[in-house]
């Protein structure tokens, strides 16, 4: 028996080979039988991937660049590994029989399994799901910028699934500069992308008796999003379902919490600082959902451009959109298409920009035109005209707190503002047009808003020998009501709009707090929307809130919709040890006082992988399910390369 450690991570992570016979033709072939493969480093390893012959013989690599003396960065030579009788192994039981695979050491994305997981519910039955490393199948060059999942799951109840996860390039929270560039900026090119595929042949009825429309269903759904050094910005979309039900029967969580999926396209090319070209295209791709399409919309946007040395400001939006009202094709409504033209023009100064406050009035010119189609033979051309102002102020003051050179310094900054705003012409009324979207609602209407933000700031002194001052934003704030002066024509007769607030507070490191919602004034006074909620997190003595390292996290809050819902949250972490992570996740109906949605779930860290046990319960679907789930800890900074 010989055994050695093949790789060794930058992170930490190694891989052992185990094998019962091994030779060597000078250093350049291999021949090995009774081949173990793991990042366990145990004498009877928790988990492996064993194979009954292994070849392999030594290839060249060029480097992945050169330092500054010249020396290469990253291996010259690797070794081209092929295996057979392959198994998945736990606790030294081969559990898993595995196709033949061909292994190259250059890279670390060596184990073709990324995660096993076995679940069961009253919903889909036993469910068994194996998530294997994709990368393995990309050509070399694409590698440290693309990571692959491949997806089978075997469902009792409903049949075979496969899918694929993918992502391309790094997060554009992580690029290195701002995403609205301008001319004067030269960004690299960033590119990053993100997306799921799934496949089943599903041969059951959905919750409700409900018969799909096929057996093969599907879903497909990637977004996209390209910056060129040009600063040009181009967003993707791109999602369709083979039925309607799909995704609330497989993805219900997603229906819930995230925007309908759409069929975008978006490019942005600045062309001066204040000026940019836009091009939007929106189409749909399933026959069962009513979209607005447009094909495409052009747009020149320009942004507070100084009319010379006149002090006034220009701001220009002008739209031409071949725009289409496509409805579902089961009901019996007609698809409408024409073309549109929309120009608006805001002209604007600014009028004593002192302490005592900074107004800023302006006058707004609108036109825009609809071509005739099949149904209406005539042209229609709106014009709307309006003015307004706003008055604002900047009010702050510093604080001294504490003494010495451990004392911080708050600052309370206070920005109220008014807005009135009139639009007192429009010679198009809203019913006499086909209502596309929000530009065919412009109508004569007045309203005066109120509001107003805050925010406290605390700065610490930088100490000897830090190199930065230690800066966090206490608390923030923001407030806001609509009055209308005309309440019959602009607001169903109540002169006073709901007023809207948000609260958000960080009182010390690691305690958060947040209030958000909407209090209707009129009709006696109650809340529209309501929602509270504080999140607690309390980190391990002597490594503080390191985000890794924290010991127990949990998030209480409360959200309510009038003649919608209440419900209660809790939901938490518990790392109990470097072996034992607890999670909890309760959802209550304060409505209707019982619990809708249970999720229990306990982790066992190994020293090499992961154990992970979920228990769901789903009182509104009545359902049950239990998840395992079994994932080599070393495998995400083994397989991630971006």
């Amino acid at each position: 028996m010989a055994s050695g450690r093949a790789l060794r991570h930058p992170a930490g992570g190694q891989l052992v080979l185990v094998t019962r016979r091994l030779e060597l033709t000078d250093f350049a072939r291999l021949e090995a039988e009774g081949l173990e493969v793991t990042t366990c480093d145990f004498g009877r390893p928790h988990w492996a991937i064993s194979a009954e012959h292994a070849e392999g013989e030594e290839v060249p690599r060029n480097p992945i660049g050169f330092d500054v003396s010249g020396e290469p960065i990253g291996p010259t030579r690797s070794f081209l590994m092929r295996l057979r009788g392959v198994r998945f192994r736990l606790w030294d039981r081969a559990v898993l029989p595995l196709p033949p695979l061909t292994w190259d050491t250059y890279w670390n994305t060596v184990l073709p399994i990324r995660s096993v997981a076995y679940s069961r519910s009253s919903k889909f039955g036993h469910r068994a799901e194996v998530v294997w490393n994709g990368n393995l199948l990309l050509p070399r060059f694409l590698k440290p910028y693309v990571d692959l999942g491949l997806r089978t799951e075997l469902l009792s109840r409903r049949g075979f699934g496969y899918g694929a996860d993918l992502e391309i390039g790094e997060d554009p929270a992580r690029w290195t500069s701002a995403i609205e560039g301008t001319i004067g900026d030269t960004p690299s090119f960033e590119l990053y992308g993100r997306g799921v595929a799934f496949a089943i042949s599903d041969r059951a009825r959905d919750r409700g008796d409900i018969e799909p429309d096929t057996e093969n269903r599907y879903r497909v759904r990637y977004h996209q999003r390209l910056r060129l050094p040009t600063s040009t910005l181009l967003d993707l979309e791109v999602a369709t379902e083979s039925d309607r039900n799909f995704l609330n029967e497989y993805y219900q969580g997603e229906v819930q919490g995230q925007k309908v999926p759409e069929n975008i396209l978006y490019l942005r090319q600045p062309i001066a600082d204040d000026v940019s070209v836009t091009l939007l295209g929106k189409t749909r791709l399933a026959n069962y959902r009513t979209v607005v399409e447009e094909l495409p919309e052009l747009a020149v946007h320009v942004i507070e451009k100084p009319l010379w040395r006149t002090g006034l400001y220009g701001d220009v939006v002008a739209r031409g959109t071949n725009i289409r009202y496509h409805p579902d094709n089961d009901t019996a409504l007609g698809s409408r298409r024409m073309l549109r033209g929309d120009i608006v023009s805001v002209l604007s100064t600014v009028v004593g920009d002192t302490r005592y406050g900074r107004l800023r009035p302006f006058f707004e010119v609108r036109g825009t035109t609809w071509e005739q189609d099949e149904i209406r033979r005539n042209t229609i051309e709106r014009l709307t005209l309006a003015t307004g102002a706003t008055l604002g102020w900047h009010l702050g003051r510093t604080y001294s707190v504490g003494r010495g050179e451990s004392g911080e310094r708050w600052r309370h900054v206070v920005e109220p503002d008014i807005t009135y705003r009139n639009v007192f012409e429009n010679n198009v009324d809203p019913s006499e047009l086909f209502p596309f979207d929000a530009t065919e609602s412009v109508t004569r209407s007045e309203v005066v808003t109120f509001g107003v933000r805050q925010y406290l700031l605390s700065r610490r002194p930088r100490r000897e020998g830090e190199r930065f001052v230690r800066a966090r934003k206490i608390a923030e704030s923001e407030l806001e009501i609509d009055y209308f002066p005309d309440p019959g024509r602009d607001h169903a007769g109540d002169p006073w709009g709901p007023i809207r607030g948000e609260l958000l507070v960080w009182p010390i490191e690691g305690v958060g707090a947040f209030v958000d919602g909407a209090y209707d004034v009129e009709v006696g006074g109650r809340f529209e929307e309501f929602n509270t909620g504080l999140t607690f997190r309390i980190p391990t003595p002597g490594a503080q809130y390191l985000h890794s390292d924290r010991r127990i996290e949990l998030t209480v809050a409360n959200r309510f919709r009038k003649h919608l819902s209440h419900s209660l949250s809790w939901s938490g972490r518990w790392k109990v040890s470097e072996s034992y992570e607890l999670g909890l996740y309760l959802e209550e109906d304060l409505r209707r006082r019982r619990a809708v949605n249970q999720l229990y779930t306990i982790a066992r860290h190994f020293h090499r992988w992961t154990c992970a046990l979920e228990v769901e319960v789903d009182e509104g679907e009545n359902d049950v399910g239990v998840h395992v789930q079994f994932t080599p800890r070393d495998l995400i900074s083994l397989t991630r390369r971006h």
